[in-house]
């Protein structure tokens, strides 16, 4: 997967060098609200929900409160891995559906804009991008699920899906 530096505006709100911010970068890159918008949202969340918590989106973000806020802008979440599934769809461009996604990776959460990676860091240093397994992805409100037919036939996660979900068609779904 072709990859682009992008610290989502990290940079330009004042936060300087890095920080484990995956989940506010990969939210303001998808739905390209300002970094400091996405931030301060995020924050508001987690007063909302978990009162007790402190706020502090540099060390990881809690899944219940960006899946909430994610829900809450209207993103629809489509799942990759069941149980049993082993690996259905990895971090490739043919495996993806077009358009702005955000994707959930192990311990991670990238933007992914018409087949390209934006993030700091391209995962190159353990092991190719393209061989993580993506567990899921959410895509903007009106964004069809997008099952293609030649997944099927090249033998790549549509031929487990199939199997999994014979009831599912293999074109797109609106």
């Amino acid at each position: 997967m072709k990859f682009a530096y992008n610290d989502g505006g990290r940079g330009k709100a004042g936060h300087e060098g890095s920080a484990g911010d995956c989940v506010c970068r990969a939210i303001t890159i998808g739905t390209q609200i300002p970094y400091r918008v996405v931030r301060a949202m995020l924050c508001a969340y987690y007063a909302e929900m978990r009162p007790r918590w402190d706020c502090d989106v540099d060390r990881g973000v809690n899944k219940v409160i960006y899946r909430r806020m994610l829900d809450d802008l209207g993103w629809s979440w489509h799942p990759c891995v069941f149980i049993g599934s082993g690996v259905l769809v990895r971090l490739r461009p043919e495996d993806l559906p077009p358009g702005r996604l955000i994707v959930r990776l192990e311990k991670h959460l990238a933007a992914v804009v018409d087949g390209v990676l934006h993030d700091t860091h391209n995962f190159g240093h353990a092991e190719p991008s393209e061989n993580r397994c993506v567990y899921g992805y959410w895509q903007p409100p009106g964004a069809p699920l997008d099952i293609r037919a030649e997944y099927r036939e090249a033998g790549g996660y549509g031929k487990r899906w199939g199997r999994l979900f014979p009831e599912i068609e293999t074109e797109t779904i609106n």
